[in-house]
């Protein structure tokens, strides 16, 4: 992990937040998903059904995350 971010952090890091993910760092995993999303990852276009992310789906920051990418409604309207 240290190595992928080391080489490869400034522009995958979608795939850095996967890593994290799949080691059920939720922490780790949003910071990485808000680099992501500052990178402009084409990653996040699978992420709402990325298998790696299952074990976030029940965390509160999830579909916030969701509505950032435009993928879940604002619950206010």
């Amino acid at each position: 992990l240290r190595e992928l971010i080391d080489r490869f952090g400034g522009v995958a890091a979608f795939q850095v937040a996967e890593a994290y993910a799949f080691r059920r760092d939720a922490d780790h995993t949003f910071e990485w998903l808000d680099r992501a999303l500052r990178q402009r990852d084409p990653g996040l276009t699978w992420c709402a059904s990325d298998p790696f992310f299952n074990s976030l789906r029940s965390d509160p920051r999830w579909p916030l995350f969701l509505q950032k990418l435009g993928f879940a409604e604002s619950e206010a309207r």
